[in-house]
C-alpha cells in the first residue's frame, strides 16, 4: 500500500456500510490535516474528516471514536464551541475518555475558568493514574491557583511516568521559584533544558 490513507479508503471502497472503515479513514483525514502547514489543504483535511466521521456515526451513532475525530476536526478548524460539544458528547458514549477529558480541561483552563477545568483534569486523572498528561495537567491547575506544593507533588509525578513531559520540569522550576527554593528552581530548569536538547535529538513528541 503507498500509505495509509490509501489503506483506510480502500476499506470505505469495500466496505461503505461499515462505522468502523468511515471512522478510521476520518481519523487519517483528521491526522493529516493536523500535520499539514498549507492552510487550505489543511481546512481540506479536516473536512474530509468530519465528512467521515459523521458518516460513521449515521451507521452506528455509538462510535465514541468518531465523536471524538469530529471534536478535533472543528477545534482544527477554530471552532472551539463546537470542538467542546463534541468532546462532550464523547464521554456520553464513553466517560473515561483520557483525551477528550483532558481537551475539555485544558480549553476551561485557557478560558481562566480553573474551577471548571480542575473538574475535567480530576477525571482524566481518576480514569488512568498512569496517563503522565493528566499529572502534568493537574500540576498546571495547582500552579495557576497559587498551590505550589501540590503543583510539585503533580509536576513530579508526570516526569516520573515520561522524562519527556517537559512542562513538568517547567512547572517545577517555577513552582519551586515562587517557593522561594531558588536552588530547585535553577535545578528544574536545567532538567528542563536537558530533556528538551535530548528529545529533540531523539525526536521525540514532546508535550
Amino acid at each position: 500500500w503507498k500509505s495509509n490513507l490509501s489503506i483506510f479508503e480502500a476499506g470505505v471502497v469495500h466496505a461503505p456500510n461499515s462505522s468502523r472503515t468511515n471512522a478510521a479513514l476520518g481519523n487519517e483525514y483528521y491526522k493529516l490535516g493536523y500535520k499539514e502547514t498549507n492552510q487550505q489543504l489543511r481546512m481540506s483535511y479536516f473536512t474530509d474528516a468530519l465528512r467521515y466521521s459523521k458518516a460513521a456515526l449515521e451507521i452506528f451513532p455509538a462510535n465514541s471514536g468518531a465523536i471524538y475525530t469530529i471534536g478535533l476536526a472543528y477545534n482544527g478548524m477554530g471552532d472551539k464551541v463546537k470542538a467542546a460539544e463534541y468532546y462532550r458528547k464523547t464521554l456520553t458514549h464513553d466517560p473515561k475518555h483520557r483525551a477528550a477529558l483532558n481537551n475539555l480541561g485544558t480549553a476551561f483552563l485557557e478560558e481562566k475558568k480553573y474551577d471548571s477545568a480542575y473538574i475535567y483534569f480530576k477525571r482524566c486523572y481518576d480514569a488512568d493514574t498512569l496517563f503522565p498528561k493528566s499529572s502534568q495537567n493537574l500540576a498546571i491547575y495547582y500552579f495557576m491557583v497559587g498551590n505550589y506544593n501540590q503543583a510539585i507533588q503533580f509536576a513530579a509525578n508526570a516526569t516520573r511516568l515520561n522524562k519527556y513531559q517537559l512542562i513538568g520540569y517547567d512547572v517545577l522550576s517555577k513552582a519551586y521559584k515562587a517557593l522561594g527554593n531558588e536552588a530547585e528552581a535553577v535545578n528544574y530548569q536545567r532538567l528542563y533544558n536537558e530533556m528538551s536538547a535530548e528529545a529533540k535529538e531523539m525526536n521525540k513528541v514532546v508535550e
